[in-house]
């Protein structure tokens, strides 16, 4: 547990605080929990409190905000597994172990997160978003609502990862320690694997591709290769690992609407992190 995990907790501890609102969450991948030696795809989620909010804004949460996620899904999931057959608080006024949250995959932590803040009342649950039109690139507003997210759920009769042949062989090393490899799997990135990429967040938007890609990405044969050897490739294989990566799982927070200032229809997706904001 991190220092700051622990003082929130001692805080979070020590409030007279009483659940007013929970509600049943069906993940859309699930995990397996190592320890337990248990599969599940239930918890049960809290609504927010200012203890809850405090953990999204602490000054460690500001410079990484994957750390903040996780604090603030440590203190809004009161147990996990159907009936708390994996874990379950003793008392809602502490913080789960740090394991849970960061062995799930962003596609549930994410979930999580909409539905905490769904049952947390409706200045919580709606936003008025701003976006800009596909079409004529005009600046719109619109209210969006955390009850409309759809959630895509996750082949459960496969592992949380992809499969695919390359578009072109890799290789790594030179002579007898050459390596090559014609076929990868992608993992779903996880919530520690997401605090670990949130410490490059200030490298720009391709350097943390390249470490996305780098931190998720095995190649058969060979393991995971480094982000210099990454940058190395073609683009057109960057592009490609790209497009793999794009993986459709979990909550789909896209709107639909049409456009005020052109009359065409136009689709705007859901800044999490502004939201919040």
């Amino acid at each position: 547990m991190t220092y700051e995990s622990h003082h929130i907790q001692q805080q979070y501890k020590d409030a007279m605080y009483n659940i007013q609102e929970s509600t049943k969450v069906l993940l859309p991948v699930g995990f397996y929990d190592t320890a337990t030696k248990q599969y599940t795809r239930e918890v049960e989620v809290a609504e927010w409190t200012g203890y809850t909010q405090e953990a999204l804004t602490s000054p460690i949460a500001k410079n990484n905000y994957n750390i903040g996620i996780s604090n603030v899904l440590n203190i809004v999931v009161q147990s996990i597994g159907e009936n708390g057959s994996v874990f379950r608080k003793s008392n809602p006024n502490t913080m789960l172990p740090d394991r849970f949250m960061r062995q799930l995959t962003n596609a549930d932590r994410e979930v999580i997160l909409l539905q905490s803040l769904a049952i947390s009342g409706e200045e919580m649950r709606k936003r008025v978003c701003t976006d800009k039109c596909d079409h004529c690139n005009a600046e719109i507003s619109y209210d969006f609502d955390l009850t409309e997210v759809e959630v895509e759920e996750w082949d459960h009769a496969k592992p949380p990862w992809v499969e695919f042949d390359l578009p072109k062989q890799i290789t790594v090393g030179s002579g007898n320690l050459k390596l090559t490899s014609g076929h990868a799997k992608l993992k779903l990135m996880t919530g520690l694997d997401a605090e670990v990429l949130g410490k490059k967040s200030d490298k720009g938007e391709f350097a943390m591709l390249f470490e996305m890609l780098a931190q998720c990405t095995e190649f058969e044969g060979i393991g995971k290769i480094s982000v210099d050897v990454l940058k190395l490739q073609p683009r057109s294989f960057l592009d490609f690992l790209k497009r793999q990566a794009n993986i459709q799982v979990g909550a789909i927070p896209y709107k639909k609407f049409q456009c005020h200032h052109c009359g065409e229809e136009t689709e705007a997706k859901l800044d999490l992190a502004r939201f919040l904001v």
